[in-house]
């Protein structure tokens, strides 16, 4: 997908591996992002996945702790996720979200702006977490 950069529901219907319940379910967000990465103004990117922690780097615009939320937010909603659970800290923000029936925590640590999220458990998410860096990548 990140080679080919499909732009209409035809182009996507062509890659390998894509079929109609996938066109159905994940197309809108596929070529929003894609169309982002194009024109240069992605908001969210992949930075690095960490396989043996199951975890995905996340690179987001510049934010403080009281902006993180509202950030936050669009990327979940980006996700086509659902926010379960919120906890705030300190200087740590941390979600638990549901996406696509994988639970993840979406952890923000707003001195460093740093972003990622990780999956409770190395045995399960990295699947979820390779489709969205595949999502998100550069």
């Amino acid at each position: 997908m990140a080679d080919i950069l499909p732009t209409s529901y035809g182009e996507m219907l062509a890659v390998n591996g894509v079929g109609q319940r996938k066109l159905d379910k994940y197309a809108d967000v596929f070529l929003d992002l894609i169309q982002e990465h194009i024109t240069g103004h992605a908001k969210f990117l992949a930075s690095h996945y960490i396989a043996d922690e199951v975890k995905l780097i996340v690179t987001f615009p510049s934010f403080d702790h009281d902006s993180y939320p509202q950030l936050a937010e669009e990327f979940v909603a980006l996700l086509s996720a659902k926010v379960v659970e919120k906890q705030q800290d300190a200087d740590l923000h941390t979600w638990l979200i549901d996406f696509e029936g994988c639970r993840l925590m979406l952890r923000g640590e707003h001195y460093s702006e740093s972003v990622w999220l990780e999956s409770l458990s190395v045995e399960e998410g990295s699947e979820e977490l390779e489709f969205i860096a595949s999502l998100l990548c550069k």
